[in-house]
C-alpha cells in the first residue's frame, strides 16, 4: 500500500506516518515475534526514507504501551484464538506506564506536523534506547529478573506480575480504562 500511494505523496508533498513500537529496540521474553515485525516496521522506512530523500516527509512513531485492545489484555493463544487474559497482560507489561490513547495520538499529530523523523511517544520512552545501547548486560538483567520464568513455569509467576500487586502501582502505571472485565474476545 505503501508503494502504491508514492505517487501521489511525491506530488502532493504528503507525509507518511508510520506507528511501530518501542518494543522495536526494547527486548522483553515472550514478545519475539511482536518485536521482530516492529523493528521490521522501522527498518522498512528507514530504508523507504533513503530511497525516497525529501521529496516525502515520513514520521516514524515508536510509542510506549498505549491503551489498546493489547494492554487491555487482549492476545492470540498457543491455539491461534484471540482470548482476553488481562492477569498475562500484568505478567508481561508489569508497572511500565500505559498511555491513554488520546494523549499519544496528540503527541503523534504534533510530531508529524513538526516533521519529526523520529518519534517516541511519550517523551521519555526515547531513554530506553540509551539503556538498550549503552547498558545492554543491565537490561537483559531486569528483564530477566522481572520477566523471565522458568522453562515450563507459567509467565504469571513472574516477579513482574507481582509488582502490580504492590497497594497502588496498578493506579499510577495503569489508566482504569485498561481494567475493565467486560471485553469481549
Amino acid at each position: 500500500m505503501t508503494y502504491l500511494s508514492i505517487p501521489h505523496l511525491r506530488r502532493s508533498k504528503g507525509k507518511i506516518v508510520a506507528i511501530a513500537s518501542s518494543a522495536s529496540w526494547i527486548p522483553a521474553p515472550r514478545m519475539s515475534l511482536y518485536n521482530a515485525s516492529k523493528a521490521a516496521v522501522v527498518s522498512f522506512y528507514e530504508s523507504l526514507r533513503m530511497e525516497l530523500g525529501s521529496e516525502v516527509g515520513i514520521t516514524i512513531v515508536t510509542p510506549g504501551l498505549t491503551e489498546s485492545e493489547m494492554t487491555q489484555g487482549k492476545f492470540m493463544n498457543k491455539d491461534g484464538v484471540m482470548v482476553v487474559d488481562q492477569d498475562l497482560r500484568d505478567a508481561e507489561m508489569s508497572i511500565m506506564p500505559i498511555e491513554m490513547a488520546a494523549t499519544t495520538a496528540r503527541g503523534i499529530v504534533e510530531g508529524a506536523c513538526r516533521g519529526d523523523i523520529y518519534l517516541a511517544v511519550p517523551w521519555w520512552i526515547q531513554t530506553t534506547v540509551y539503556w538498550v545501547a549503552f547498558f545492554p548486560e543491565l537490561v537483559e538483567w531486569a528483564n530477566h529478573w522481572f520477566l523471565y520464568v522458568e522453562p515450563g513455569a507459567s509467565p504469571l509467576d513472574a516477579p513482574s506480575k507481582k509488582l502490580l500487586d504492590v497497594p497502588g502501582l496498578r493506579h499510577v502505571s495503569q489508566p482504569s480504562s485498561v481494567w475493565s472485565s467486560e471485553l469481549k474476545e
